[in-house]
């Protein structure tokens, strides 16, 4: 019996939590044709010959239980895996999932853990409050009564989980676990954005080239679902000449990548625009309709809560074109290099710069 060397793989269960698990072969001499292996609820039946008689299961190497060896109904073997302890203190997996909630054990210093959170709303709508469910595993403990790995932690308020787990000597282990919770989960989070950027615009036969004026944006998110939201923007630039540009988006998860740390997001919905060269030319406004998408790279580069966004809206018809390009990197405070163009008939007006962004107002 002896675990398949480069087996190891990485899979998260249903409770968002991540646990290792490798290829354990069983190798039994002589068998009989009444031969099988239990573990962990399942019975697996070998192949063989006269001779020897083998089959290979995963294991959870955080939770292995007992393999029992049978032969009809008698147990004729049974194998207990244990870990050894971390030596080199980088034994605990915390989850990025649990990254904006500062959560920490104490206790289970040089033992290896896992640890996933899943964030969920209770309470009405626009009254919502926060519960944090964390679900983790570890090697070689179990609670007093013997339950084994994964457990479970509910948290609604930031008050820490004291308990005791027992090692297979019997000895206690005093453990707390601590987290930071919101006191209220917003559905609608609001930014406001300034920077200095380039602005160029024309109209007819007359033009300005570029130069440095000032911008400001809104940015709005109001969250329908765990995956779907709709999106808010408004970005208007002036020196001379005014231009303002504001959209309304449908936005929703369509795919996702590296264990969801990369997202890929359609944006579904319209734009307005408003444009002045001056006082004696016409001002324009409308609708457009241009359609767009964003790559989302959560925790980016190994930055905990930090994210790095790409996204671009595009139209091209025979009267009007418009391009929209953006960078966005940051957390709560961002920064976000942007690119905007608009062109119809003889009327043009493109802006381009870098802005930071701040949170405004949480409602709901």
């Amino acid at each position: 019996m002896g675990l398949i060397a480069h087996s190891v793989q990485w899979v998260r269960d249903q409770s968002n939590l991540l646990i290792p698990r490798a290829l354990l072969r069983i190798d039994i001499e002589n068998p009989s044709s009444s031969i099988h292996v239990s573990s962990d609820g399942a019975t697996f039946l070998p192949q063989q010959n006269d001779q020897l008689a083998r089959t290979e299961i995963y294991v959870n190497l955080f939770n292995p239980g007992v393999i029992e060896i049978k032969e009809g109904e008698y147990t004729i073997g049974k194998y207990t895996l244990y870990a050894r302890q971390a030596e080199n203190g980088k034994s605990k997996l915390i989850d990025y999932s649990c990254a904006p909630y500062q959560l920490q054990f104490e206790g289970l210093d040089n033992d290896y853990m896992s640890v996933g959170c899943r964030m969920e709303r209770l309470g009405k709508w626009g009254h919502e409050r926060p519960r944090l469910m964390i679900t983790w595993s570890t090697t070689n403990y179990t609670l007093k009564d013997g339950t084994r790995p994964p457990f479970r932690v509910s948290m609604q308020e930031n008050i820490p989980v004291l308990l005791t787990l027992v090692d297979p000597n019997g000895r206690e282990q005093k453990v707390k676990i601590k987290a930071q919770l919101p006191k209220r989960l917003h559905r609608l989070k609001t930014a406001l954005g300034f920077g200095p950027y380039q602005f160029k615009s024309e109209s007819g036969t007359e033009s300005r080239p570029n130069r440095i004026a000032g911008a400001a944006m809104l940015y709005g998110r109001l969250e329908l679902t765990q995956s779907s939201s709709l999106r808010l923007f408004d970005a208007v630039v002036a020196e001379k000449s005014l231009f303002n540009n504001a959209g309304f988006y449908f936005a929703y998860e369509l795919a996702d990548a590296l264990d969801s740390r990369i997202e890929i997001v359609p944006l579904l919905g319209f734009q307005a625009l408003y444009f002045r060269y001056d006082n004696e030319h016409p001002t324009r406004n409308g609708i457009i309709l241009p359609q767009g998408a964003e790559i989302a790279y959560k925790n980016a580069f190994g930055f905990e809560n930090y994210t790095l966004i790409a996204g671009a809206f595009y139209l091209s018809s025979s009267s009007e074109k418009y391009e929209n390009y953006w960078v966005r990197w940051g957390k709560r405070i961002f920064w976000e290099l942007n690119y905007i163009s608009w062109k119809s008939g003889q009327n043009h007006a493109s802006m381009a710069g870098l802005s930071i962004g701040i949170p405004f107002v949480n409602l709901f």
